[in-house]
């Protein structure tokens, strides 16, 4: 009998072990899987995966091979391996837009709670699977589907707001937006919305502004002097960036008489910035090229160059291509570095070069520029000028002009 007992008790042992010596991931259909998880009362745990997935063989050989995260997941997880070559699990990763590797953790409805991507190690993958399971993370994903179901009370919405800006920082410029739209002015007053439109007020359309504008005194009671001025000067700049994002003319003509009534100080400079974001996002370069022609837009600089600088600088971070700007673009800046060029005009030329897909002639500016330098600066490394020249002779090995 004692023998027996002996058996029983190391048979038991060895079962236990091996039961936590893996991840137990479960295979099948994500509707069979679902079921499932809702018998064993736990969340689904998704991992995105592939044969050429580096990252993924590297976490399976090191990260799902420990004990603490071993035991975490078995205990706390269905866990399922989707993986790129299974039929099931390819469906699993379009259906959820996952990369590889990544993990969603479902509830047994197949919701979302959770997701992250990337290569992680043991403590930290623990430290998010451990977070997914918060009251609080839970509270998130109940209160998105009540606000994508039409709850906008001012009292939900607060609450909403507070445990996106810790959880979920992507929603909350949404969640404030819908916030100050139903807010009454009572509301406003209530629950001192205004030191919340310290970090998201962005338009003069929106009651925020309104309230403000009606209430400078109070705001500024709250907040502290000038407070209100600030926040009314953020909106009206959120609000020429808008514009300058549209492609309707007319918008951007509105806002900017707004700005000649408005007190933000320096409307001149602001003018001719928001006039060459406008023209840029919107690729009308044409207009964009007549605008420096025009001796009264150019009088909005401090001087001519200033603008035309600005203009040869976002050809070369918006990288432009289009054959005319960037011959303008080169031509003032050539000459900007005939009356005295420096380091960043040459940099700037074998940029607007490279674009114009003149490599030989890039590469030949950004030595100069690096010559320069060095003699300027003997004790610095000039490691931007360095990497643009590395980058562009790489490339022009392999396909020379």
């Amino acid at each position: 009998m004692r023998v027996l007992s002996i058996i029983l008790l190391w048979s038991l042992i060895a079962s236990t072990s091996e039961a936590q010596d893996h991840i137990r991931f479960q295979k099948g259909s994500l509707s069979s899987l679902l079921n499932f998880a809702k018998a064993e009362g736990k969340p689904l745990l998704l991992y995105a995966t592939s044969k050429w997935c580096g990252p993924c063989l590297k976490m399976e050989q090191r990260t799902f091979r420990e004990d603490s995260v071993i035991r975490f997941i078995n205990e706390n997880f269905v866990p399922v391996k989707a993986a790129y070559e299974d039929a099931e699990g390819l469906k699993m990763q379009k259906k959820y837009k996952m990369a590889l590797p990544a993990f969603v953790v479902l509830d047994h409805t197949g919701e979302e709670l959770f997701t992250f991507a990337g290569f992680q190690t043991g403590a930290g993958l623990l430290v998010k699977l451990r977070e997914s399971r918060s009251p609080e993370q839970r509270m998130l994903k109940k209160m998105e589907t009540q606000f994508a179901s039409g709850r906008h009370d001012v009292p939900f919405l607060l609450d909403y707001l507070k445990l996106a800006e810790k959880r979920k920082p992507a929603m909350t410029a949404e969640i404030y937006k819908k916030l100050v739209m139903s807010a009454s002015e009572a509301d406003f007053v209530r629950y001192s919305l205004v030191k919340y439109s310290q970090r998201y007020i962005s338009s003069d359309e929106l009651p925020d502004y309104k309230y403000i504008r009606l209430h400078r005194v109070r705001t500024d009671s709250l907040l502290g002097q000038g407070a209100s001025q600030n926040l009314l000067n953020r909106a009206m700049y959120g609000t020429l960036y808008n514009a300058s994002r549209q492609s309707d003319r007319a918008v951007l003509d509105r806002a900017m008489e707004k700005l000649a009534i408005s007190q933000l100080p320096d409307q001149n400079s602001i003018k001719w910035q928001t006039e060459l974001d406008y023209y840029f996002h919107n690729k009308q370069y044409n207009n964009l090229l007549k605008s420096l022609e025009d001796t009264s837009f150019l009088a909005l600089g401090k001087s001519p160059d200033e603008i035309r600088n600005a203009f040869a600088t976002n050809t070369v971070l918006r990288k432009v291509t289009d054959p005319k700007v960037l011959a303008s673009a080169m031509g003032y800046v050539k000459n900007m570095a005939d009356a005295g060029g420096n380091v960043q005009q040459l940099t700037m030329l074998g940029q607007l070069e490279q674009l114009s897909g003149n490599r030989a002639k890039a590469i030949s500016y950004y030595e100069q520029a690096l010559s320069d330098f060095r003699k300027q600066r003997p004790d610095q490394e000039p490691l931007g000028i360095l990497n643009l020249l590395e980058d562009i002779k790489n490339d022009h090995e392999k396909s020379p002009d």
